[in-house]
């Protein structure tokens, strides 16, 4: 599973070393690995291989849905700074659009911890359903629903600025 992205590495490291990564035969097998990346960023595809990797181990390694949200939502956060400070792409419009891929996986996440059965602590362990009567449960309802229109704004607005940025870029 590491063998991918360290090939990768490997290759665009051994034939930027030899000066051959942007020889004609290089660009045609390997190009689409180091081209839409800056001079200093050309191995970040391994980093986005990884990222893929980190998600996926996390949903199948950890079977408690709470702390794989949790873990989930602390992975993506430490990926979503390390593409904000590098800015590795070329185009900024696309570093814009993989911050803003990354934030929505992040709401989709929190959603995952959102409508995990109950929220509060109060209510854990009780099925609240619309038609349920308990100060608890009324309570989950309430915040379920005000962090669902939360995360629907967020989520109308990225929409709103990747369609921009996508729209600007073509």
């Amino acid at each position: 599973l590491l063998g991918l992205p360290l090939f990768v590495w490997w290759k665009v490291r051994r034939h930027a070393r030899d000066g051959t990564l942007h020889s004609l035969e290089i660009e045609r097998q390997w190009g689409f690995l180091h081209h839409p990346y800056e001079a200093d960023w050309k191995w970040w595809e391994c980093v986005l291989i990884l990222r893929r990797f980190v998600i996926a181990f996390i949903a199948v390694m950890i079977p408690e849905p709470m702390l794989q949200g949790a873990t989930t939502l602390i992975a993506l956060a430490a990926m979503l700074a390390a593409q904000v400070f590098t800015a590795p792409f070329i185009q900024s419009d696309i570093d814009v659009l993989d911050f803003l891929s990354i934030c929505g996986s992040m709401l989709y996440t929190l959603a995952g911890i959102m409508f995990y059965p109950s929220i509060t602590q109060e209510a854990q362990g009780h099925l609240c359903t619309e038609h349920s009567v308990s100060e608890f449960c009324a309570q989950d309802g309430y915040l379920k629903d005000v962090i669902s229109v939360m995360a629907l704004v967020v989520i109308f607005f990225m929409l709103i600025m990747a369609t921009g940025l996508s729209m600007r870029s073509v």
